[in-house]
């Protein structure tokens, strides 16, 4: 589980990297190929995040946190549990929401299942 956990911190702490870039690409490859967000799947999660980052830029909140407040493992799948921020360029919290997250391993490496806003 520790090195599960280490892998999610990684991930996470990417994702807000590439939300912070613009980069909604490298968004969705963090989503297994089967994954959704919401009821969001395949190529639409694209254009989902590409939306998403030029909202929160017009909104002048380009930054979007994520905080992992437990991890649990059923031996297939995580689940997790957190809180997300969307910040402004002062790193002043905007808004604040929770999140669940299912992940799966695909080739080896932890991808996003399902991502639901709480």
């Amino acid at each position: 589980m520790k090195e599960a956990r280490a892998a999610v911190d990684r991930i996470v702490k990417q994702f807000s990297e590439d939300y912070k870039n613009g980069d909604s690409l490298a968004l969705t490859a963090h989503y297994a190929r089967d994954g959704s967000l919401g009821s969001i799947k395949g190529k639409d999660l694209i254009s989902a995040w590409g939306k998403s980052i030029k909202n929160g830029r017009k909104s002048g909140t380009p930054y979007l946190t994520f905080t992992t407040n437990s991890l649990f493992n059923d031996g297939e799948y995580l689940v997790e549990l957190g809180i997300y921020e969307s910040k402004d360029t002062n790193n002043n919290v905007k808004s604040r929401g929770k999140y669940l997250l299912g992940w799966n391993q695909e080739d080896g490496k932890w991808k996003i299942y399902r991502d639901i806003g709480l």
